[in-house]
């Protein structure tokens, strides 16, 4: 009896610990959406229908206008600047005239 006991709670604090992960991973899919592509954010279903359809991926949530799921989606956690695309002091000289 003991036995059947151990091996019941451990399957279960298993399942919750998957549980838990894949709540951790829609959670960071949602915010990456939330942060990068509110559009595609406001298309997504419920969290909770996210969190229990567990068998798919979460990247077939998001339908591109293909009605293909996309491929991996990439969140905009890098602030990214202006400074990155600017011209130097001598590419605006060159522009410019040299002047």
């Amino acid at each position: 009896m003991p036995t059947v006991v151990i091996a019941f709670v451990s399957i279960w604090c298993l399942a919750m610990l998957l549980f838990i992960r894949r709540m951790w991973q829609v959670h960071r899919f949602r915010i990456s959406l939330l942060r990068g592509d509110f559009d595609t954010y406001l298309t997504l279903p419920s969290y909770e229908k996210m969190v229990f359809n567990f068998w798919k991926p979460l990247s077939s949530f998001v339908v591109n206008s293909g009605g293909r799921p996309e491929e991996q989606f990439t969140p905009a956690d890098l602030e990214e600047t202006d400074d990155a695309n600017a011209l130097t002091e001598e590419e605006e000289e060159a522009n410019h005239g040299g002047g």
